[in-house]
């Protein structure tokens, strides 16, 4: 696993047990989150080009997890916000499960091969046995961090 997937988030950046009635509820306060930590760009602004994603076609992956992306001229590097969900939210998944862990991927339009590395990172995290069960589960947002941590690193 590389150590991207790491640089690109901190505990800042996990929102535990979040209270939103949909995704776009979901994305508004992720972005919201996304622009508290880097205040260049306005939590409007992600907010819009993470909903055009959405609209193009769903990001639920399925199992639960759903993977928002976007890319925008307004940031330096990969920024990765996670959010568990006190309550499922349906995202249109292809396996029709409603999602309780999203991960909302910003990237830079310079630098989309790093994007697209903290994409490929998630999905291989996200697919390791136990892993969304601990993620959801998880009382706070340190110890949402330290499932990642610890998931990156069994990766390796």
């Amino acid at each position: 696993m590389s150590a991207i997937l790491l640089r690109s988030t901190s505990p800042d950046l996990m929102l535990c047990r979040l209270i939103a009635p949909d995704r776009a509820g979901v994305i508004a306060a992720m972005a919201k989150r996304l622009a508290e930590i880097d205040p260049r760009i306005g939590a409007e602004h992600i907010e819009r080009v993470a909903l055009a994603r959405e609209e193009i076609e769903s990001t639920g992956v399925g199992d639960r997890v759903a993977l928002p992306h976007a890319r925008t001229d307004g940031v330096l590097s990969t920024r990765l916000c996670v959010a568990t969900l006190s309550e499922p939210v349906d995202w249109q998944s292809y396996d029709e499960q409603p999602v309780e862990a999203v991960f909302l991927i910003l990237g830079s339009r310079r630098a989309p091969a790093q994007q697209l590395r903290v994409l490929a990172d998630v999905s291989a995290v996200v697919r390791q046995p136990g892993f969304v069960e601990e993620l959801v589960e998880s009382a706070d947002p340190a110890s949402m961090y330290a499932a990642i941590h610890s998931a990156s690193t069994r990766q390796g």
